[in-house]
């Protein structure tokens, strides 16, 4: 059973260290998944030991399908940017050596059971059920909690499914929690293999009695890993760090000691059973300092690419990608912006201008910068778009992230509007002695029709639909009917206002074909 990536609270139990009471989180599979997972590298060690990797310099492509979930009703699913922006993270962190990740895509699920508790047993069967048909990408369902039973969860991988899980609070472009699990994924145990469920200064009384030489999980002696690189191995030809814990040679020996750790440098009492002094990697991506974690070693980049290129993951490369070329430039926003305010709050049109290289625009509106407040949000493939029943006289908050499937790192700006305080419907009236609507005797021919109470001078504004004035003309009203006719050349959606004396205002829209 997979042990899932936690949040609690843990206090400091030895003053002298640097342990203080605070929230730490932990990122982990149980001692037993563990050891599927150790077993799957030394297997593929096992198949490399005579050949030799080749690094040509060119990246492998590999698939990643984020399966964003949310209620039955739909309530509650992440932010499509979140994807893009561990994306972004993720690149950066693999491509350093060799590995790329690109976006097979952002897929919707409805489902409460996985959203509330995909560790549950009817989560893990639609899981596994979506699983049966997808086994053509690393995926990783983005869910409310990992584990409803244990609060706090964070991630985890599962390697009976070969799926990751995160929850939604750690998707995002601080990308160490998933880099640590998509560790898992191609094959690498944590740096404190072993102690998984194992407390060390509980089994050393606070680092006064020896540290033993095995630690015991499920009928399976794991060895414990000293700190000395050169030491023998129980195999001949072979030394103890290349055996012991996560079997690199070129991670310091870690007792899970990041666990609940304050900072990012370990000074406390542990020590290896030759009684010498630990000093374990506290940057190490498979390790428990998770404020501080930043990379991977050689050897582990190196078991990463043995496991990428394995029987097992062909299915990662069965298909020939072919890469997008990277997106660079910003987005450049025409409107709505403070400059150019939106015509009418029921009917705002959203352009900007097309993003060399970019194949996908990401349209977040909110109420709020954070963009979590009545959020909408669209995934396009055109460089605009049109939203109605917006509120008026209110303030809104845009932006839009251009991506490709394999370039994600354009940060987007944020730009506001502030809807009018009049509506473009023909509710609403301010100005009661006026009603108002559009008649099309024939193609060629497009009138406004005031009906008028009062005989009155008033101002006719035409804008388009971008909010831009196009004509302004001062007209005498009749009591009665009064017919105007339209002359816009163009085809498109254009709005209207009448304006009395005292700015009583009414409005509305038409269509030229």
């Amino acid at each position: 059973m997979t042990k899932i990536c936690y949040f609690f609270f843990l206090i400091s139990f030895l003053s002298q260290t640097a342990f203080s009471q605070q929230v730490q989180g932990t990122c982990g599979v149980s001692a037993y998944d563990a050891i599927l997972i150790k077993q799957r590298m030394l297997e593929n060690r096992e198949e490399w030991k005579n050949k030799m990797l080749q690094r040509n310099g060119a990246p492998v492509y590999i698939p990643v399908s984020y399966w964003l979930t949310a209620t039955d009703n739909g309530a509650g699913r992440i932010q499509y940017k979140n994807v893009i922006d561990n994306l972004c993270c993720m690149n950066k962190l693999y491509s350093e050596f060799g590995i790329s990740f690109y976006l097979k895509g952002m897929f919707n699920v409805n489902n409460s059971y996985i959203y509330d508790d995909p560790s549950s047993t009817l989560g893990a069967a639609y899981i596994n059920q979506i699983m049966l048909g997808n086994k053509n990408a690393v995926n990783i369902f983005v869910t409310n909690v990992a584990n409803a039973g244990e609060p706090g969860v964070l991630a985890y991988y599962n390697p009976q499914g070969d799926y990751i899980v995160c929850s939604d609070e750690k998707l995002n472009g601080s990308c160490s929690t998933l880099a640590h699990e998509m560790g898992h994924f191609f094959s690498l145990p944590h740096t404190f293999h072993g102690w998984e469920d194992t407390d060390y200064n509980a089994v050393t009384t606070m680092c006064t009695k020896t540290t033993p030489l095995t630690v015991y999980y499920r009928n399976t002696n794991i060895l414990v890993e000293f700190v000395d690189r050169n030491k023998p191995g129980t195999v001949t030809g072979k030394n103890h760090c290349g055996q012991s814990a996560d079997g690199f040679c070129d991670t310091p020996a870690d007792y899970r000691l990041g666990f609940g750790w304050a900072g990012c440098n370990y000074t406390a009492c542990a020590k290896d059973p030759d009684n010498v002094k630990l000093d374990p990697s506290e940057i190490n991506l498979m390790g428990y300092f998770l404020d501080c974690l930043t990379e991977f070693t050689q050897e582990q980049k190196d078991a990463i690419t043995k496991d990428m290129l394995s029987s097992k993951r062909n299915y990662l490369r069965a298909v020939n990608y072919t890469p997008k070329f990277n997106i660079t430039d910003e987005v450049v926003h025409k409107t709505p912006t403070m400059g150019s305010p939106a015509v009418g709050y029921d009917t705002i049109k959203f352009d900007w201008e097309d993003v060399p290289n970019a194949d996908y625009y990401i349209f977040d509106l909110a109420l709020n910068t954070g963009f979590n407040l009545q959020p909408i949000s669209y995934i396009l493939k055109h460089s605009d778009t049109t939203l109605t029943t917006l509120k008026k006289n209110t303030t809104y908050f845009w932006r839009v992230t251009a991506y490709n499937t394999n370039s994600f790192c354009v940060v987007p700006k944020i730009i506001s509007f502030r809807s009018p305080a009049w509506t473009v419907s023909n509710e609403n009236i301010e100005d009661e002695n006026i009603s108002s609507y559009i008649s099309q005797p024939n193609e060629n021919e497009l009138y406004l029709n005031i009906d008028n109470l009062q005989a009155k001078f008033i101002t006719l504004e035409i804008l388009n639909s971008n909010g831009q004035l196009l004509k302004s003309k001062n007209l005498q009203l009749n009591i009665g009917e009064n017919k105007i006719q339209l002359d816009q050349q163009i085809a498109g959606l254009y709005f209207y206002r009448i304006i009395n004396e005292n700015r009583k205002m009414n409005t509305g829209k038409f269509i030229k074909l």
